[in-house]
């Protein structure tokens, strides 16, 4: 069990129905605008939780194939619309993800 605050480990996501996959995709154009480029694969495929007076999400996702970016979202308790945060380019799928 981790403490309140810290990043849970990262999980596989399960499918399109997984809401790590559903938040990622939602956010594709703003995540492309940030990393600079259109990514012709976009496959979320692992992603963690931080508890912060909302939900924090890092998610991978694979742009390619040993490609991929990591994504920090926000979503509030009170307002169901993600905010995109940050994204890291230059990424490999075997790159773990970790907190930024």
């Amino acid at each position: 069990m981790s403490k309140p605050g810290s990043m849970k480990d990262p999980q596989t996501i399960s499918g399109p129905d997984d809401e790590a996959h559903k938040l990622a995709v939602s956010l594709k154009d703003q995540i492309e605008a940030k990393a600079g480029t259109k990514f012709d694969t976009f496959q979320p495929i692992e992603y963690a939780t931080q508890l912060v007076n909302g939900t924090n999400y890092f998610i991978k996702v694979k742009t390619g194939d040993n490609e991929a970016v990591h994504v920090r979202a926000w979503r509030s308790f009170q307002d169901p619309t993600p905010s995109l945060h940050s994204v890291k380019t230059g990424k490999k799928v075997e790159d773990p993800l970790e907190y930024f």
